[in-house]
């Protein structure tokens, strides 16, 4: 037998539950195509800056890479450690720059030293709801699998495999795994 006090917790237990997945948003990525090195530049939502303390910067709080803005002129700076980006506004276009703000430069974390730059930076692409990017350097380049019936582009860092007859490429992206659950505990009290 249940008590009711037990019987109704556990109702507002799943009420709570069937709410949160109401709320739940799975909706699929964007996918943008690239024919030249891209990297993605992911805000969650409208870029949000807050002010690093005592210097005229602030930073983007709502995505993972050094994006900073001066307070006066309002010029963002996007940094990976090897390369520098500039741009009038955090949303783009960004443009590769040979010589960031020193004071900015100071405040950064030192760049990996077995990090090398590329010959050509990549184009930064700008979204700011989940979005993926494929992109190649150059056309695409498809080879065969063994057995023909697979094909991959060759010239991208991005896996991409298509069955032979569709016409467009699709990305290829593992599924993800459920959240696995504690164990409850049945001890009584």
């Amino acid at each position: 037998m249940i008590s009711l006090d037990r019987l109704s917790a556990s109702l507002a237990a799943a009420g709570r539950e069937k709410k949160s997945l109401a709320e739940l948003r799975n909706d699929p990525p964007k996918i943008v195509f690239s024919d030249e090195l891209a990297v993605l530049l992911l805000f969650d939502g409208e870029p949000r800056f807050v002010p690093i303390e005592n210097t005229s910067w602030e930073r983007a709080v709502n995505t993972p890479f050094a994006v900073a803005r001066e307070a006066r002129s309002g010029t963002c700076y996007l940094s990976s450690g090897t390369l520098w980006y500039s741009a009038k506004n955090p949303l783009g276009p960004w443009s590769y720059t040979a010589s960031p703000p020193e004071d900015l430069v100071k405040m950064a974390p030192e760049p990996d030293p077995e990090d090398v730059a590329p010959q050509t930076p990549p184009r930064i692409i700008v979204a700011t709801e989940p979005t993926e990017v494929v992109s190649t350097d150059g056309k695409p380049e498809w080879q065969s699998l063994p057995g023909g019936q697979l094909l991959y582009v060759e010239n991208t860092e991005t896996p991409w495999r298509a069955r032979r007859r569709l016409r467009r490429p699709r990305p290829a992206r593992p599924l993800p795994q459920p959240a696995r659950r504690p164990p409850r505990s049945t001890a009584r009290s």
